[in-house]
């Protein structure tokens, strides 16, 4: 699993396979969280609501990063058929 950013304790990442759309796990002291990038919605989430609410603030604030390296990864794959 790539890990594309840790920040405070978050650790964000994703999945060879994962499927559309874009999205990240998310991971925090043990819980984790799988957070649609363009959106910042969370689709599952063990995180706790202050939790939650920062990594969705973390998204917000790296999102281009993280929709960046998800198609490049989804790219890379791609080529790799």
């Amino acid at each position: 699993m790539p890990v594309v950013l840790r920040v405070d304790g978050f650790v964000f990442g994703f999945f060879a396979g994962d499927h559309e759309p874009p999205h990240v796990h998310v991971w925090y002291a043990g819980n984790t969280a799988i957070l649609e990038i363009e959106t910042g919605r969370a689709r599952t989430t063990a995180l706790r609501r202050p939790e939650l609410a920062k990594a969705q603030a973390l998204l917000r604030a790296h999102r281009d990063e993280l929709l960046a390296e998800w198609l490049a990864w989804k790219q890379k794959r791609k080529e790799g058929e």
